[in-house]
């Protein structure tokens, strides 16, 4: 199981924060990490290339636990900005293919819609299974799950939120949102949701 440079890259800035301001001393990290993470924090990080998931589960949670009260909204920006970012690279043809909200007319359409974003997940993580459906009911929802997911940090749930939303901004629904929970150790379940035309 593997994750992306790029993502481990992202991941690993509040440790260096911290070693930085002098929060963290380098003694403390070699006692808090085992061998194979800590190689992996010393190691020149290649964004297009495969790390092993076990070390960066465990990089990802000292990064969480570093963050603060500020982790999940900090979380949410950095996700946010990945859009941006990928957008940049020129790499990920999945964000030019989208279809507008206003432009959406079925369930099949949205299902379709999600699958497309969602499958950027498996260029980042190589262990993610990933299902969407739709919520129905009176408050409509977009449900993306994501099994196999014991490896895939907190901080990349809340990374996800925001990347989620302004995907869905973008596409134009200003008024977007995304939350999500962890019901098990091994299953994330998102939900984005939809307008009423989106489900018609």
């Amino acid at each position: 199981m593997k994750v992306k440079g790029l993502v481990l890259d992202m991941t690993l800035e509040p440790i260096r924060q911290a070693l930085e301001r002098g929060d963290l001393a380098e003694n403390s990290l070699d006692m808090s990490l085992s061998p194979e993470a800590l190689a992996l924090f010393r190691e020149k990080i290649e964004p297009a290339r495969w790390y092993p998931a076990e070390p960066y589960a465990a990089l990802a949670a000292l990064a969480w636990e570093l963050s603060g009260d500020d982790a999940v909204a900090t979380a949410r920006d950095v996700g946010s900005g990945l859009v941006q970012l990928l957008r940049d690279s020129a790499n990920y043809q999945q964000l030019e293919l989208r279809t507008p909200v206003d432009e959406i007319q079925s369930t099949r359409q949205a299902l379709s819609q999600a699958r497309l974003i969602t499958s950027m997940v498996n260029t980042f993580f190589d262990f993610i299974q990933t299902e969407c459906a739709i919520e129905e009911g009176s408050d409509p929802a977009l449900v993306v799950t994501y099994d196999n997911a014991a490896l895939f940090s907190e901080m990349a749930r809340y990374c996800t939120e925001g990347f989620m939303v302004q995907v869905l901004r973008e596409m134009g629904n200003p008024d977007a949102t995304a939350t999500s929970e962890r019901p098990n150790p091994d299953r994330v379940v998102f939900r984005m949701r939809l307008a009423r035309s989106e489900t018609g």
